[in-house]
């Protein structure tokens, strides 16, 4: 069982760190409160992931789907590419945040 977990540190002069850690089982990691974040399954294994947080209800939000709704002009702004670097980006975001991956699913067999 093999899991990509990463996430962004917060910006300083618009120079976002990406941190990310290989998870086989037993391991740990750790992200700080407030980063964008994610946790990929690299296997066809299943896997279990056990999470706790400091308060009740740390709710979800799907960033990438709803950050990617504003215009071109500010995105490219944002992440100084032009039109057809965003489009490049909004053409690989899913529109759930748990959308499975095509490719994994052709490569695991999974059919559903």
């Amino acid at each position: 069982m093999v899991s990509l977990v990463g996430y962004l540190t917060s910006h300083r002069e618009n120079k976002a760190k990406y941190v990310y850690n290989i998870l086989n089982e037993g391991d740990a990691t750790f992200i700080p409160k407030g980063p964008i974040h994610f946790i990929q399954n690299l296997s066809c294994e299943t896997t279990v992931n056990l999470n706790t947080y400091d308060y009740e209800d740390p709710g979800l939000l799907t960033l990438a789907p709803n950050l990617f709704r504003f215009q071109n002009p500010t995105l490219e702004a944002a992440f100084g590419q032009d039109g057809a670097g965003i489009e490049s980006i909004r053409s690989k975001i899913s529109t759930y945040a748990l959308d499975r991956d095509p490719e994994c699913m052709v490569r695991c067999g999974i059919t559903d």
